[in-house]
């Protein structure tokens, strides 16, 4: 019965999910995300169609059914970074024009921003160009795992109820060791 679960979705009004360009810091996100029962997907950049019509469509009708959508993007601060949001904009545009999806609330980056490069003092990387301009870029991986996951929990928990997700999680809590009496 330890994989017994309860949809902590259910009482919310938001269903948010998380959209991270570097497969490599998903397990970090990850981490932070199970606490509050937030999906992870990996998109490995520019994310294939697929994963959109298929694999997060599925959960947020399952899951998000008739909640406000909110979508967290993590990604590079670089030429591919800066627009990886419009991307992610068009193809939830697209699912609801011709997928009848529900319209995401927000989409918002919360990672890496110009102001956190700020912030926390993160020097760029220089990549040339076609062997002429030299472009500063930052990457993702920069930002301390530490603050990382700071700025994933404090994303989150901006748009979920904790009360309600601690009284569910409670619940869930009471539900499994009543079917473990069961199970032994």
């Amino acid at each position: 019965m330890n994989k017994y679960k309860l949809n902590t979705w259910k009482n919310q009004e938001n269903f948010v999910i998380i959209l991270v360009e570097k497969e490599a810091l998903a397990p970090i996100i990850w981490d932070i995300a199970k606490k509050y029962n937030v999906f992870v997907f990996p998109t490995k950049g520019f994310s294939s169609w697929s994963m959109f019509v298929q694999d997060i469509k599925a959960i947020v009708e399952y899951f998000g059914k008739e909640k406000k959508l909110v979508v967290l993007v993590l990604s590079d601060l670089d030429p591919s970074g800066k627009y990886i949001k419009e991307d992610y904009e068009n193809k939830f545009k697209f699912m609801v024009e011709e997928l009848n999806f529900q319209e995401p609330f927000i989409i918002e980056k919360i990672a890496i921003t110009e102001e956190q490069v700020e912030e926390y003092d993160i020097p760029p990387m220089k990549k040339t160009y076609r062997g002429r301009d030299t472009l500063k870029i930052w990457e993702l991986d920069a930002l301390d795992p530490k603050i990382l996951r700071r700025i994933v929990k404090e994303a989150i928990e901006k748009y979920i109820d904790l009360e309600q997700l601690q009284r569910d999680l409670e619940l869930e809590r009471r539900d499994r060791e009543f079917l473990f009496t069961f199970d032994t």
